[in-house]
């Protein structure tokens, strides 16, 4: 047996400060693992009541409020998002086979984006081992390992857990069990990830049916000053800064800089399909410049098309217009929640970062990589060898690749912002823009 497993923490009730300063998904480490099994041969869905297909990426997001995921936190090093629940129904005593109509469509659905991809000219789709046998198995992003659902909701396991592949936009989610929404209890459930090489990854998960769900709790995450920040981590080669969004508010940056802040990071906007602009970049950028702090931009992107994530890229050149920056613009994709909803494989989320790189470049603003520590091993393969710049939140690293940037936590607090925020080690030794 091959292990392949990345969870994340995926809760609507386990919600950190780290989550709403910048829409973070740092990667937690999982106890339980998921099992892969090399290019066995698909197993049949559908065979018995609970026996069912499930998951697509071209599914509607689920109503909020009617289940929840709970992965265990590891290191403190986690993802935090709001689960995407299970969709809402008026079946009050609905078992697994109660979902099969719609996890028969989605089904379909995944069919259909395998034959659009295949169909698709060599120009448009990345194929990256279009030449070699895939054997590797399906990546699982988040098990579900612990979810709750409210008594009388359909069970949709698809909205429960996240999961890629390589080099498959499709792979195709099967599970058996039975999950008695009507019967308070907790029900084991057998889920597999199978690509169109036949490739598994294969795990074990528990869903408890409730009759009210879990209420958030507080965000119990230490608070680090500034000064014990730069204390702890000084060195040779080393500048201390922070980076901001709108969830910090009004800042006031000479404060900052009196502090001993050296730069700042700001979001210049996120989305998808459509683009918007951090509300206070603005004023941020204008304020820390008259400073006399150094500046740099990153966009938190959701694309899933080279045609998004090209538009992202020269709204930002014109949004700067030619404005001089410290660092590289980072890309920020994080969207790894429910990633099978954009349809994409892993190999076509890299391509779209090179898409951003090249476009920015010939625009003349240089591109870094934003990435978790897991992120950065299993997902971004960073083809080109970018700066990165690394979140990791824990005492020491054990990230074993280059990065320039890290950021070590997302509880700091520093005279001029009165509420918590993300602060970063630069290594200036290491600058190659």
């Amino acid at each position: 047996m091959k292990y392949r497993y990345l969870p994340l923490l995926l809760t609507a009730v386990l919600l950190t400060a780290c989550g709403a300063s910048k829409n973070y998904e740092h990667v937690t480490d999982e106890t339980a693992a998921a099992t892969s099994s090399g290019t066995d041969t698909a197993s049949t869905a559908g065979t018995t009541a609970t026996s069912v297909t499930s998951g697509t990426g071209t599914t509607a997001a689920s109503a909020t409020g009617t289940a929840v995921s709970t992965d265990a936190s590891g290191s403190g090093t986690g993802v935090t998002d709001t689960t995407k629940a299970a969709a809402s129904s008026a079946a009050s005593s609905a078992v697994v086979s109660s979902a099969a109509k719609s996890t028969a469509a989605r089904t379909t659905a995944r069919t259909a984006a395998r034959t659009s991809a295949a169909a698709a000219p060599a120009s448009t789709t990345v194929t990256t081992a279009a030449a070699k046998k895939d054997t590797t198995p399906p990546l699982l992003l988040s098990g579900g390992y612990h979810s709750v659902i409210k008594r009388g909701e359909t069970f949709d396991l698809d909205a429960l857990v996240s999961y890629a592949d390589d080099t498959d936009p499709a792979p195709v989610l099967t599970y058996t069990g039975k999950v008695d929404t009507g019967t308070l209890g907790d029900y084991p459930v057998t889920a597999t990830v199978t690509d169109r090489s036949g490739n598994k990854t294969t795990w074990e998960l528990n869903v408890s049916v409730v009759d009210s769900l879990p209420v958030s709790s507080a965000n119990n995450r230490t608070q680090v000053n500034f000064s014990d920040f730069q204390k702890t981590y000084a060195g040779k080669n080393r500048e201390f800064g922070i980076d901001i969004s709108k969830w910090q508010g009004k800042v006031d940056f000479s404060a900052v800089k009196a502090a001993g802040c050296s730069f700042v990071i700001m979001r210049i906007g996120f989305g998808g399909s459509d683009i918007s602009m951090d509300e206070w970049f603005r004023t941020n950028f204008s304020g820390a410049t008259a400073a006399g702090l150094k500046v740099g931009v990153y966009f938190n992107s959701t694309a899933s098309t080279e045609a998004q994530v090209r538009a992202q890229a020269k709204w930002i050149a014109s949004q700067l217009d030619g404005a001089a920056l410290q660092f590289p613009v980072a890309f920020d994709w994080e969207d790894f929640g429910h990633f099978q909803k954009h349809g994409i494989s892993l190999s076509e989320l890299n391509h779209l970062y090179d898409v951003f790189d090249a476009e920015l470049t010939a625009a003349g603003y240089p591109t870094m990589l934003y990435g978790s520590r897991n992120m950065l091993v299993d997902v971004w393969t960073n083809r080109k060898q970018r700066p990165v710049w690394l979140a990791h939140y824990t005492e020491q690293t054990d990230y074993t690749g280059k990065y320039v940037l890290w950021q070590e936590s997302c509880s700091g607090r520093i005279p001029g912002i009165g509420v918590d925020v993300d602060m970063d080690v630069f290594y200036t030794d290491r600058k190659s823009w």
